[in-house]
């Protein structure tokens, strides 16, 4: 059982304007029914670079999230029930299943709509050429084991998992890709890219105004290697890999 048809990372922030500016320089646009021009009244704003669509909202949450979107929520509803009992499951006026909000562990939020109209949206596939390709929502947790443990029955797979240099996997549904690891090396959720050229990308980013937040400098000397902070708090990284 998956958790809906398509998913999408959302991002609270109280100025989309702002928000936007970064993204745009990371690789993101708007997505083709959204307006292209970009104004602070706005309350919502749809993005993609490609390989994930980040949407973009004037409200305050916890974030970012995993946003789910199905055309109708009977089955999952039954499949959440059981493997999280305490999920939140809010009807319609008319008594209708419309929403299931779950708390994963270390307060990443999911949230899942029930959206006749946009339930099959999904990114193109093309790998975004300011950051590389996406790798993974990664949540850092305080114990591996019970994460795992939570995600595997709400339709993910485990790609890979690994005990050094601390306990992390890698899990996969139809729609998204998360990480789980244990430890402090980041706090929160980060978004991960990987690019062969990974160096050339971040110096690229600097020259168009775009300064890590943390960096880490390779035995060359090259800054390959980063932490990203955009304008509302969302981290993201670049790290060299040949993928």
């Amino acid at each position: 059982m998956k958790l809906g048809s398509s998913a999408r990372i959302a991002v609270s922030t109280k100025d989309i304007a702002t928000s936007f500016e970064f993204y745009k320089k990371m690789g993101f646009s708007p997505v083709s029914d959204q307006t292209p021009h970009i104004t602070t009244d706005m309350s919502f704003l749809r993005l993609t670079d490609g390989q994930i669509i980040l949407t973009l909202l004037k409200e305050d949450f916890p974030s970012p999230l995993l946003a789910y979107f199905a055309e109708d929520l009977t089955e999952i509803g039954s499949h959440v029930k059981q493997h999280v009992p305490a999920a939140e499951f809010i009807n319609d006026d008319e008594g209708k299943l419309r929403e299931i909000v779950i708390d994963a562990p270390e307060g990443v939020i999911i949230d899942i709509h029930r959206d006749a109209k946009n339930y099959a949206l999904k990114a193109s596939g093309e790998v975004n050429p300011k950051c590389g390709k996406f790798g993974e929502f990664a949540i850092s947790v305080k114990d591996h084991d019970n994460a795992l443990a939570f995600w595997k029955p709400l339709g993910f797979d485990k790609v890979s998992s690994h005990k050094e240099p601390r306990p992390w996997s890698i899990l996969q549904d139809d729609n998204i890709v998360v990480g789980i690891h244990e430890g402090e090396e980041f706090k929160g959720v980060l978004l991960t890219y990987f690019a062969p050229d990974g160096a050339a990308k971040i110096k690229a980013l600097r020259d168009d105004g775009i300064v890590p937040a943390t960096e880490f400098p390779a035995p060359d000397g090259f800054v390959s290697n980063v932490i990203y902070r955009a304008p509302e708090g969302t981290t993201l990284a670049i790290f060299t890999w040949d993928f």
